[in-house]
């Protein structure tokens, strides 16, 4: 796929991904009805934006200059798109801890899983500035980080994350006495 069309499919789809969020961020707050899974999905909103700014391409040529647009447009896509993703999953186990009842033991494993979702973000986050500050290779018109040494880090907690965000609504759906055909 080309540049533009990345840059249209990634405008279209956050359009309808920043739409919906304010949509329900308004429908809860007209019904005063906001708790912590929307203050999340209101900062995943704010970063969302940014990592979308931060793709359209720097008016200004990049030089040798480690300050320079390019750079800045790099630092800001790179932390923007790791707490972005990491504040959506948080969000979305806040809304299913939402769901379960609190005497339900389930719903202190929800709660842990998103301290957990929140020390994965901090522990993938301090890798990669780490290792980008860290790096020689901002010498050219496109900076350029490796990230090979977080891949692995990154690639585990993405999926573990994954699995918890599928799992835990399954198993919650376990307990609803619906029948069969209502379930699905």
């Amino acid at each position: 796929m080309s540049s533009t069309t990345n840059l249209v499919l990634s405008v279209v789809f956050f359009t309808i991904a920043s739409g919906s969020t304010t949509a329900r961020l308004c429908i809860r707050y007209r019904k005063q009805r906001l708790w912590w899974d929307d203050g999340w999905a209101i900062l995943t909103l704010i970063l969302s934006t940014l990592v979308d700014i931060a793709l359209f391409e720097a008016v200004f040529e990049a030089g040798s200059d480690p300050v320079s647009p390019k750079a800045a447009q790099f630092w800001l896509n790179v932390t923007s798109f790791t707490v972005g993703v990491w504040s959506a999953r948080i969000s979305l186990i806040l809304s299913v801890v939402r769901l379960i009842p609190p005497l339900f033991t389930l719903r202190r494993i929800s709660e842990w899983a998103a301290v957990l979702f929140f020390l994965m973000c901090v522990g993938i986050l301090i890798p990669k500035i780490y290792f980008c500050a860290s790096s020689l290779s901002w010498d050219g018109p496109v900076p350029v980080c490796r990230l090979e040494k977080v891949a692995i880090g990154e690639l585990i907690t993405d999926v573990l994350a994954d699995i918890t965000l599928v799992a835990i609504p399954i198993r919650l759906l376990g307990y609803v006495s619906l029948p069969k055909d209502k379930r699905r």
